[in-house]
């Protein structure tokens, strides 16, 4: 038998749960967050809200009902110079890595990036090389 599409998605509250878990993991197992503390339910829904309020992605990867990896773009810096910049941020539960989930994740995050910002990934030469 096999295996549901996966599907990536805009977000929603109802992902959060699953989002939290793949991030706290990556808070006490990994270094990549920078943090020590894994945050609670309402911090992450805080986090999720200001990205949507900014008009930029947070996705997730999604095959049948189990939620293998969320993705995001958020402002780098809150200075004006850094106006034009974008960071991603891509997170994977450990069955998802090496599976191509996280690199379908990096390119329809970019692809909305794009479509909200036309300019934006061209700023960096990203789209035209």
């Amino acid at each position: 038998m096999s295996q549901p599409a996966l599907l990536i998605r805009p977000s929603t509250e109802a992902d959060l749960p699953a989002i939290q878990a793949i991030y706290g993991r990556a808070v006490l197992e990994g270094t990549g967050t920078f943090e020590t503390d894994v945050p609670g339910a309402d911090e992450m829904a805080r986090r999720r809200t200001e990205v949507l309020s900014r008009n930029l992605p947070w996705l997730v990867a999604t095959r049948g009902d189990e939620l293998l990896g969320y993705a995001y773009a958020n402002y780098f810096r809150p200075r004006l110079a850094y106006r034009f910049c974008v960071e991603d941020s891509i997170y994977l539960t450990p069955s998802a890595q090496g599976q191509g989930v996280g690199r379908l994740l990096l390119a329809e995050l970019m692809a909305r990036c794009e479509a909200a910002d036309p300019l934006a990934l061209r700023r960096r030469g990203e789209v035209d090389g």
